[in-house]
């Protein structure tokens, strides 16, 4: 069960905060230069000067709430494939390319949830852009397989040999332009981290090191196990949300089939063999489109 505060947020997020504030102001505050080359390439990049009070305090609310998904969700021990899944590349590129449409659903279903959100307008801002077309500019890089060459090289020089730890065979995209965006999906993955449209969410870490950088998200799927009497217990997060959003978290009820889903005794079988992959695991990158540019 998630549970919901409307309360003040923790002293704990504010490391999260500075460094990711720090590394927008790096990258984009005071460099003409690097502004001048993204303006360039997209002129409807949001940069950091650009950010309304409102996005800015969207940008606040990441950082919290990222630091309480990481308390409270991700492993101390690093993610890999299940115990019964195969120890080599065919393997795991074979299950790879099964859980491939299966990302790609996943990605487009917590993209479109976005609109199901009410936009919020402050009572200053006579722009044009407004964020009524929110997730307009929120794009889906479908999902890819790893190259075998990569894949080797990386399990030789990281991993000892072992193909359990090399959990980004199968992995795709989300690029946002909007911390609004980003603080909803986020909200999406910790209140339905056990199944989130299929897939229980094993991970959602920072992944911005180098401050040059954007900060992205690194988050880690495996297919959400059948239903069993030894049911996993999902994982407890607490975050600040409003009533509004809650309500419409309770009502996307991405742990449940869409309507669109064909019935179709082949597809059945297809979702059957889906649910019962070893513990597989994915990777969904959540990146800013600054860092296409």
């Amino acid at each position: 069960t998630v549970h919901f505060f409307f309360s003040t947020v923790e002293n704990e997020s504010q490391h999260f905060e500075r460094k990711m504030g720090s590394a927008l102001e790096v990258c984009l505050g005071e460099n003409d230069a690097t502004i001048e080359r993204v303006r360039s390439r997209d002129p409807n990049m949001k940069l950091l000067g650009d950010l309304s009070e409102q996005e800015s305090e969207y940008q606040k609310k990441v950082g919290k709430l990222a630091t309480k998904i990481a308390k409270s969700m991700n492993p101390k021990a690093p993610v890999q494939h299940g115990k019964d899944h195969a120890n080599n590349w065919k393997y795991v590129s074979e299950v790879a390319e099964v859980c491939e449409d299966g990302v790609n659903a996943f990605m487009q279903r917590l993209v479109a949830s976005l609109k199901k959100f009410p936009v919020e307008k402050s009572d200053d801002d006579d722009s044009k852009n407004d964020e009524s077309d929110v997730a307009a500019e929120v794009l889906v890089k479908n999902a890819v397989i790893m190259d075998e060459a990569m894949a080797h090289a990386e399990v030789a020089s990281s991993y000892g040999g072992n193909w359990l730890r090399l959990v980004h065979v199968c992995n795709g995209k989300i690029v946002f332009n909007s911390f609004r965006d980003l603080y909803l999906m986020l909200l999406m993955l910790a209140k339905y981290n056990q199944n989130c449209g299929g897939f229980e969410v094993a991970s959602v870490s920072q992944e911005s090191d180098n401050m040059l950088e954007w900060p992205h998200f690194k988050v880690l799927i495996r297919p959400a196990p059948k239903e069993s009497k030894k049911k996993k217990k999902a994982a407890n997060v607490n975050y600040a949300c409003t009533r509004a959003e809650e309500k419409v978290l309770d009502e996307l009820k991405l742990n449940m089939p869409t309507e669109d889903d064909d019935e179709d005794e082949e597809e059945d079988k297809n979702a059957e063999e889906f649910l019962n992959l070893p513990g597989h695991v994915c990777e969904v990158a959540l990146i800013h489109k600054a860092m296409l540019t």
